[in-house]
């Protein structure tokens, strides 16, 4: 799968967790790449854009993660995009929530690059089969 043809959305409410993921994905190859810092940029940016791969924390003050991800899965034009929990929340029980609610993948914080980057390619795969 070209990444560089792939656009992501990072949603995060800490900007140097943003920046961090951002220099992840710059570093895997990825291209188009916007950034918000809450749930209701995330909603709005999916309403006027489409994205391939969102990278979404779980606890944001305005809208928690999980509630974005719940609202976008609700749209079946979101069917293909792969949504990927990254948060502190590491109970089994948040895991399963994230899961049943529609989320591709689940990364814990706090991770490595290494551990990044094996997650998004697995992600990747889930794409290229979604896509046929």
């Amino acid at each position: 799968m070209n990444v560089e043809a792939l656009k992501v959305l990072i949603v995060d409410d800490h900007m140097l967790m943003r920046s961090m993921v951002e220099n992840y994905c710059l570093s895997m190859g990825f291209k188009t790449i916007k950034a918000c810092s809450g749930g209701a940029q995330a909603l709005n940016a999916m309403r006027t854009d489409d994205y391939d791969l969102v990278l979404m924390d779980w606890g944001m003050p305005d809208i928690p993660g999980i509630e974005v991800l719940k609202t976008l899965r609700a749209d079946k034009k979101n069917d293909r995009t792969a949504i990927v929990m990254v948060t502190a929340e590491s109970e089994d029980l948040r895991l399963i929530e994230a899961l049943e609610a529609g989320a591709t993948s689940y990364l814990v914080k706090p991770f490595s690059q290494e551990d990044f980057e094996k997650n998004v390619r697995n992600v990747l795969e889930w794409l290229k089969k979604q896509r046929g």
